[in-house]
């Protein structure tokens, strides 16, 4: 096969890339659309695929735009910039129904997907500063910063920190880049500096359903605020009993919530310093709180009946023991939160071979111009 070579993509894949063929080899290529007929060089060999850099655009998709961006495919955030936001989302759809498909043999149809703002919609970013000075983000596929004096899709606020001197640091030469997170909200921007005395950044405190949720910028915490209340309600809704288990759950945010309509939240999570928040923003005093990871959970602790979980595990999904928990507990409830199909559908497989059944899903783009997305799949266990 010639290293260079002319492709018809034929459709989008997890992580945003078009896929083609060529003589029976998967090519994997960036910045594409499916139709397109694009000139491409192979830049590595894989297990079983080839990857590909775009050099010529020979026959676009009537849904290519041009992205609202100068720094696109050099600045290693957004990915979908060059593809009209309606058609975003109906990719993403997609992606994910033939994710559920080919991974868990998973046939789910009338996916819904919700979504808000798609430009200027970022509340919370991490900016990158080098040795020189630079503000910006690491170029795709290098360790090395792409310079910024504006970001599309962070909200205007956001975006005055590149050229502002509040984030001029005194980087050490040894250190050649440094991460700096920041987050805006209710006309008050909140960042960390490196290298400063302060020893923790101010915590922060947003409004969300008439709930104050407490966090801090060393905490995971959405980017994305304009979903939040459609994403908990999602969740959340419907549901009520006696226990519920809010797995993973960070700074409890879904706990909260959950708590005014279970009696009991156990509320597991292994970063104690998230765990701390989560026991602010979980009102209550009936409720436990597990300071460990999922898997090294004693059942002996636990209430013979869960009625529900929520998990909303990392992007490598549930581990074997993990799956094996949800399985042997069996909750009569459980709604799995993921930000990577692949993964989730391996587990979700798992789960309904052992009497799980799908009750309803949806997906939420909290990140536009990328090819990320989050679903909510809901289950109930059949006896």
């Amino acid at each position: 096969m010639s290293n260079s070579l002319t492709i018809t993509v034929e459709k989008l894949v997890s992580k945003g890339n078009g896929l083609a063929r060529v003589e029976g080899k998967v090519i994997l290529v960036p910045f594409v659309l499916p139709g397109e007929s694009v000139k491409v060089k192979i830049t590595s060999h894989k297990n079983g695929y080839d990857l590909a850099e775009v050099k010529e655009i020979l026959n676009p998709s009537p849904f290519r735009q041009v992205p609202a961006c100068p720094h696109f495919t050099k600045c290693g955030g957004c990915d979908w910039l060059h593809i009209q936001y309606p058609e975003q989302l109906k990719q993403k759809v997609a992606i994910f129904q033939e994710t559920m498909q080919r991974i868990g043999g998973i046939h789910l149809n009338n996916t819904q997907i919700e979504s808000g703002p798609h430009l200027e919609y970022r509340n919370r970013t991490q900016i990158q500063v080098d040795s020189s000075g630079n503000k910006g983000f690491m170029r795709k596929g290098t360790i090395k910063i792409e310079p910024l004096t504006h970001c599309p899709v962070l909200l205007p606020s956001l975006n005055a920190l590149f050229t502002s001197s509040k984030l001029n640091v005194d980087i050490k030469k040894s250190s050649k880049i440094v991460k700096i997170p920041a987050f805006a909200y209710d006309n008050r921007i909140s960042y960390m500096l490196p290298n400063t005395n302060r020893s923790l950044p101010e915590n922060l405190c947003v409004t969300l359903m008439d709930k104050e949720i407490h966090f801090n910028l060393k905490c995971f915490f959405q980017s994305n605020l304009s979903l939040l209340p459609e994403f908990i309600r999602f969740i959340t809704e419907d549901l009520k009993g006696e226990t519920v288990m809010d797995l993973y759950c960070g700074i409890g945010l879904f706990g909260a919530f959950l708590s005014d309509r279970f009696t009991k939240v156990i509320a597991v999570e292994e970063n104690s310093f998230a765990l701390k928040f989560a026991k602010q923003n979980i009102k209550g005093s009936n409720h436990l709180f597990l300071n460990r990871r999922l898997e090294e959970i004693n059942l002996e602790l636990l209430p013979e009946e869960i009625d529900f979980v929520v998990v909303n595990p990392p992007r490598n999904g549930l581990s074997r023991i993990a799956r094996e928990f949800l399985t042997h507990i069996r909750p009569a409830h459980l709604t799995y939160v993921s930000c990577n199909p692949d993964t989730q559908a391996r587990d979700l497989k798992y789960l309904l071979q052992h009497n799980f059944k799908i009750s309803r899903h949806k997906l939420f783009d909290f990140y536009p111009q990328t090819s990320y997305v989050e679903s909510v799949v809901k289950l109930h266990y059949e006896t």
